[in-house]
């Protein structure tokens, strides 16, 4: 639609210019003339293009450019030189009665062109942001990724580090579980040794012992009343002194567990109580029932101690059993002075140190059998001329009683 032919001879040019005068004349009047065109896009907007969709971009630069659907190239002309200004001063009027008519439709296109390429480059505008934002998102999703992959290779070499801790911990323990078994297993053999040695000793001696007659005597009628755990701890802290004398001298002779024994038993509280403490402890006695009773006694208090029935004259036979310490307490007082000097002298062949105790002069009730209550001194003259190497003689509780520790010669 560039041209227009327009034939001169078909225009009666005085009817139409008067037509289209009346024309113009009405439609002022009526105010129905359309303002010239706005330039409803901004032909400035930069140009998006999407990575990929040069197709698109392409297409909306050509909706953009093209949106004017007025045809702005038309030019009206005449090649006759006389009637060439009439004719086209007539061509001209038609043709913009023509475009009143006509216009509002373009103009409508127009518009509607314009919106349509106006909201194309906000949607591609938009979506090329997202394209940016979404490939910024990528970028970050990338870099986590490699963080992750960091962090799962540092998880690895932690849990490496950690099997490798754990398999070092469990072999130690192994190592050192097997070791104590080992002990343990070492332990046991050297009390069925013992228990071997008691039996035997029990077996060797009972026919002997029988012979003279030492079997049953009044102490063990004395001491035939059930023990409880209440007298145990009364006795241990009625002799607690002494009970501290013993434990400080056991750990200066005893390179490990210390060995005790106990000369005369009574209730066997003592070697009870020292078997509960972890000492190893035997306790002897020429008393059938007394051997009786401290065997009851230790099994019903939780006791861990040995009982074998020996009279202190006959230690001979435990000459190849080596003791920390050989212990009395409320026994010698009922001996001579003989007799003081042979038991000690016999503890002594199988012990390092022989601690006692008796009651002093001081005690004020007698108890049962022939006690002997003395001073310090007097006993000090007893153990003197039996060439005892006296480590340390002393009243305690309140003076009532002395306990003495004796030291085997070099």
């Amino acid at each position: 639609m560039d041209t227009i032919e327009i034939h001169d001879d078909e225009i009666k040019s005085e009817e139409i210019l008067a037509k289209i005068q009346e024309n113009i004349r009405r439609r002022k009047e009526s105010g129905s003339y359309l303002d010239p065109m706005p330039e409803i896009l901004n032909r400035n907007t930069p140009e998006i293009i999407l990575k990929g969709n040069e197709t698109i971009s392409k297409d909306l630069e050509y909706l953009t450019t093209n949106y004017e659907v007025h045809n702005k190239n038309y030019f009206i002309s005449s090649h006759r030189h006389i009637i060439g200004d009439s004719l086209i001063k007539g061509r001209k009027m038609v043709n913009d009665e023509v475009k009143r008519y006509i216009d509002p439709v373009f103009v409508k296109q127009t518009e509607l062109n314009a919106c349509n390429a106006r909201i194309s480059r906000e949607l591609m505008r938009k979506n090329g942001e997202l394209n940016l934002k979404m490939e910024e998102f990528n970028l970050k999703m990338e870099e986590f990724n490699l963080k992750m992959e960091e962090f799962n290779l540092k998880i690895n070499e932690m849990n490496m580090k950690i099997e490798e801790l754990n398999s070092k911990i469990l072999e130690d323990f192994n190592l050192k579980i097997n070791e104590m078994n080992m002990k343990i297993e070492e332990l046991n053999s050297k009390i069925l040794e013992d228990d071997t040695k008691i039996e035997e000793l029990n077996s060797t001696f009972s026919a002997e012992f029988n012979k003279k007659n030492i079997f049953k005597t009044s102490w063990g009628e004395y001491y035939n009343e059930d023990v409880t755990e209440g007298d145990l701890i009364g006795n241990i802290n009625h002799h607690k002194h002494f009970i501290s004398l013993i434990e400080e001298y056991a750990q200066k002779a005893s390179n490990g567990i210390p060995k005790l024994l106990e000369v005369g038993l009574g209730t066997a509280t003592m070697s009870i109580y020292f078997s509960r403490q972890q000492y190893d402890v035997l306790g002897i006695d020429n008393d059938i029932n007394i051997i009786y009773n401290a065997i009851d006694t230790n099994k019903r208090l939780g006791g861990h101690a040995n009982f074998v029935l020996i009279d202190a004259n006959y230690l001979d036979i435990l000459k190849n059993s080596s003791f920390d310490i050989a212990f009395s307490q409320g026994t010698l007082e009922h001996f001579g002075n003989d007799g003081i000097i042979r038991m000690l002298s016999k503890q002594l062949e199988v012990a390092k140190y022989v601690v006692f105790s008796v009651p002093s002069i001081n005690y004020p009730k007698s108890e049962f059998g022939n006690e002997r209550k003395m001073t310090i001194e007097d006993w000090e003259v007893i153990l003197k001329s039996g060439g005892f190497n006296i480590v340390k003689i002393e009243y305690y509780r309140e003076d009532t009683q002395i306990a003495c520790i004796i030291q085997k010669k070099d």
